[in-house]
């Protein structure tokens, strides 16, 4: 993905850019122009955009047809006008259902975490990962802001047992993977070297009913996912977008 399309961005101290003042008042969007002139950093995830995600693509194409199959055609509406109206409004609308239910259940596991208490109509899912992540030891971070050397990215938390740390990531999704997605691999390989940490892991929450599925990473595995996955998509990155930022 060129950085003219959607990115994020991130200063050296691991904080988020989301606005940046408009000439005409008010605020937009950083650009790469913006980055380049503060010294910003691209986020992890702008990073593996470069890469492919079949499942995601195939996750969009079925999404799509549902909406052709459920969306009234108009009067005299041509079929591209009605293809167009399907991508744009229909599935938009079924994309933003269900990210909405998987933030609300994020939102509910990370106020458990951190002690607050959380809608109890999601405790169902969210008991199944609590009991998941105190496998991991005592909660030492959460929405953690990390900056590696060319990238930055904020994990969902992170978690100590005697001295050594592992950073995990909560996936809500409408179907349990049968193996976990290389992108969210290389995605916790990024944090984890940044942090020295010693192991990952992805907790997949199926958002129509509880269930999880966990893969937990050791440290040779991530950090092959790191060096061979993720470094060779930041130095693509870097070189389709003539940008590097070195931490």
């Amino acid at each position: 993905m060129s950085a003219k399309e959607s990115s994020r961005w991130y200063d050296l101290n691991g904080t988020a850019i989301e606005q940046v003042p408009a000439k005409k008042g008010g605020t937009r969007k950083p650009t790469i122009k913006d980055a380049r002139e503060n010294g910003w950093l691209p986020s992890v995830t702008t990073i593996l955009s470069c890469a492919a995600k079949p499942a995601l693509d195939r996750w969009k194409q079925k999404t799509a047809i549902l909406a052709a199959l459920t969306t009234p055609r108009l009067p005299d509406e041509t079929e591209d006008a009605f293809a167009e109206r399907v991508l744009e409004v229909d599935t938009q609308s079924i994309s933003d259902a269900a990210k909405q239910h998987g933030k609300n259940v994020h939102a509910a596991i990370e106020q458990a975490l951190n002690g607050q208490p959380y809608d109890q109509t999601l405790s169902a899912w969210v008991e199944p990962v609590l009991l998941e992540c105190l496998k991991f030891g005592k909660p030492v971070a959460m929405e953690k802001s990390i900056v590696g050397n060319g990238y930055a990215g904020k994990t969902d938390s992170v978690f100590e047992n005697d001295g050594k740390l592992t950073v995990v990531d909560f996936k809500t999704c409408s179907t349990i993977p049968k193996a976990q997605y290389d992108e969210h691999l290389m995605q916790l390989g990024a944090y984890a070297d940044a942090l020295n940490a010693h192991r990952t892991a992805n907790i997949y929450i199926l958002t129509s009913q509880p269930e999880i599925k966990v893969f937990i990473n050791e440290f040779d595995e991530w950090a092959k996912a790191f060096d061979k996955g993720f470094i060779p998509l930041l130095n693509y990155w870097q070189y389709i977008n003539s940008y590097e930022v070195v931490k």
